[in-house]
């Protein structure tokens, strides 16, 4: 587990759920005067708590596992930022993998979802749906103690994924979520024109504020 290697005086792809208004930790007037503390110098003094520190170290199990699944093999370790060419916004992966045409079906026996980035809104399922992982693709794990869902909750992923796709350029992402220590459930995701944008709004509306 590297840990977060963006800069904290700007928009991460971490942060779009508080700056997006979709976090249930952090108001978006929390979050820009979070940053604007460290544009003025301020340091990160939060060392995480139990639930925090179990996801780390639970990290690489959930990406080995789903890879597994998945039948791809996890780059991890990843040391350096992702930059978006253009927003002034950046991603920490927790991983990367080289699609090889794998085909990837919808099966909520194995925990496996395929999402329609491109054909639903983000928060639907299309059951019918199959995926073809052509190209490097973005990892992303999640623990929580919640109850597993249909769709994971905005915070949990989905947004970060999206912003994570658009500073890398890839074409599609695995979205890991291990529920209660014990379910674990794998989205596999598109770019979302509709979330796409909003990111893109969010993002230059959050820096205007931020200066």
């Amino acid at each position: 587990m590297v840990g977060k290697i963006t800069s904290d005086k700007k928009a991460s792809c971490s942060l779009l759920p508080a700056i997006m208004g979709h976090s249930p930790w952090q108001t978006q007037n929390e979050t820009l005067k979070k940053v604007r503390g460290y544009i003025a110098g301020e340091e990160d003094t939060w060392e995480g708590n139990e639930a925090t520190g179990w996801g780390d170290r639970l990290e690489e199990t959930v990406l080995q596992e789903s890879c597994a699944r998945l039948g791809i093999k996890a780059k991890l370790g990843i040391t350096t930022p992702a930059i978006h060419p253009t927003l002034l916004l950046e991603a920490s992966l927790d991983g990367e993998a080289e699609g090889d045409y794998q085909v990837i079906e919808n099966d909520p026996d194995r925990g496996i979802y395929v999402c329609g980035g491109t054909q639903s809104a983000p928060h639907q399922i299309q059951g019918s749906l199959i995926i073809e992982l052509d190209g490097p693709g973005v990892l992303e794990a999640k623990v929580t103690r919640n109850r597993p869902e249909d769709f994971p909750a905005l915070y949990r992923g989905p947004l970060q994924m999206q912003g994570q796709m658009m500073c890398t350029g890839y074409k599609w992402g695995a979205l890991m979520v291990l529920y209660g220590g014990v379910e674990l459930r794998i989205w596999i995701m598109t770019p979302h024109a509709k979330t796409v944008k909003a990111i893109e709004d969010a993002v230059t509306d959050f820096d205007r504020r931020l200066h």
